[in-house]
């Protein structure tokens, strides 16, 4: 990511404030919507059912990767797990500490090396943190090690061929450097900007790195929308 951290100045000011401006986003530079700060802080009850269906599968100690402000950190130390959660904002793991999470780790996840984890969580599109092929099988590999025998990686993805109409009806490209969905957010708060690559590897691509690494793969539920939560497990 480069530039400002425009999603932690945006979080903070609404911890203080209990309000901010929305966060304009542009997606392959065409301006796509607007995000609420507000939605970092959302409860149980206000989660996408992907996110609800996830954290209900939880076991044993957990890892909650891109964690934000915290929200499904804190739902899970209510349910009684232990739960570390780790950001690469300063401002948002400085929230999330204020609003209760107890184990807060401020670092980019490449150089994270904590392991024992039971369940690894990666919501809000967080697959999209490996950025290219050869990253998102790193990111693999290194959750594999990170795992006990028989834990679990729950994140959810989103299959954006929708959004390439040259290619929906087609035969799928491979997922190499030129894959169709990579792409680029551009996000604006107040006068902060910042922009940065991100991926939506389809459930058939993460199903295939699985199989590589002998990791076992389940689409656990599919959304309304080409959205999946989707399960790789570590074989006992």
């Amino acid at each position: 990511m480069t530039g400002p951290d425009v999603l932690g100045e945006a979080i903070n000011a609404y911890w203080k404030n209990g309000k901010a401006e929305k966060i304009r986003v542009w997606v392959d530079n065409d301006e796509d919507d607007s995000l609420d700060p507000g939605y970092f802080f959302r409860d149980f009850s206000q989660m996408p059912v992907l996110e609800q269906y996830a954290l209900q599968l939880a076991t044993g100690k957990c890892l909650d990767v891109g964690a934000a402000a915290g929200c499904h950190s804190l739902v899970l130390q209510e349910w009684g797990f232990d739960v570390v959660a780790i950001d690469n904002s300063q401002l948002s793991c400085d929230v999330a500490k204020e609003r209760g999470v107890k184990k807060v780790v401020c670092a980019d996840f490449e150089d994270f090396d904590e392991g024992g984890f039971d369940t690894i969580f990666l919501l809000m599109n967080g697959w999209g943190l490996g950025v290219t092929s050869k990253g998102t099988m790193t990111m693999l590999q290194k959750m594999a090690k990170m795992l006990n025998p028989g834990g679990k990686i729950i994140g959810d993805t989103s299959d954006i061929i929708y959004m390439r109409p040259k290619i929906k009806g087609q035969q799928k490209p491979p997922f190499d450097n030129n894959y169709y969905g990579q792409i680029r957010f551009d996000l604006q708060w107040n006068q902060h900007k910042t922009s940065f690559p991100w991926l939506y590897p389809a459930p058939d691509v993460l199903e295939e790195l699985a199989k590589q690494l002998e990791l076992d793969f389940e689409v656990i539920i599919e959304g309304d929308h080409y959205d999946y939560l989707v399960g790789i497990t570590k074989p006992q």
